[in-house]
């Protein structure tokens, strides 16, 4: 078998959006407005200032506490400790609540799993605990071999290291490993250029990547897509 790992994003590939913004509005005007004056406008301004972080300087990723943290520094509200981890726990109960596994996400996992591949997680999102509860919601966790989130690993897809980082802790090779996504630069050309089989999973915003070797609209392609890769493969 020439491929022996696939590897899954989340966001948009296994799982979708099924209303984060209000959630995540909702939940911290409730949780902060017990205490403080918070204006509902302005955390709606903030949620899109989520990934805005003034220090980065490449492609390195930001735990969401610390998130939190310049969440409420541009509330005005003090970051005391207590306070931040309260709201990080309440943010990845959101996220957590927020993204609903994908049709057939579930049953082709648990098909591939069968066929003898390994299946991995890589994940640009600020906590390993969200993308963690998401999966365990979906009642996916026993299928997968490795989880990689950027916020444990300090890199961010399309970072090669990423990609590295996923196969080393998968043992297996670029080449023996596929990497399924929707984000054509994140996912597509950071796995291509990292020696990875790449298939984009289409979303009606984007674009074909030309770094893509294979396109599905539906998870439940996957297995014909790898079956023609080893086909590709013994040719």
């Amino acid at each position: 078998m020439v491929v022996k790992a696939v590897f899954f994003d989340m966001g948009s590939t296994l799982v979708y959006d099924t209303g984060l913004r209000r959630n995540f509005v909702e939940r911290l005007y409730r949780e902060l407005g017990k205490s403080y004056s918070v204006d509902r406008k302005e955390l709606e301004k903030l949620f899109n200032l989520w990934d805005s972080i003034p220090y980065r300087e490449g492609e390195e990723e930001y735990w969401d506490l610390f998130r939190v943290m310049l969440l409420l520094k541009r509330l005005g509200i003090s970051p005391v400790p207590h306070l931040v981890n309260s709201i990080y726990k309440t943010v990845v109960e959101v996220w957590t609540e927020s993204y609903q596994v994908e049709e057939d996400a579930v049953s082709t996992i648990e098909k591939l799993k069968n066929y003898g591949f390994k299946i991995g997680i890589i994940s640009n999102a600020g906590s390993y605990d969200s993308v963690y509860g998401e999966l365990e919601k979906a009642d996916l966790l026993d299928y997968i071999d490795v989880v990689i989130v950027s916020q444990a690993v300090i890199w961010k897809k399309p970072s090669p290291q990423i990609f590295r980082i996923a196969l080393d802790m998968a043992g297996v090779k670029p080449s023996e490993a596929v990497h399924v996504g929707d984000d054509p630069v994140a996912d597509v050309e950071g796995a291509k250029k990292a020696g990875l089989w790449t298939v984009q999973k289409l979303r009606k915003d984007t674009e074909i990547s030309p770094f893509a070797d294979f396109v599905i609209e539906k998870i439940s392609e996957i297995p014909e897509v790898i079956e023609e890769i080893i086909e590709k493969k013994l040719l």
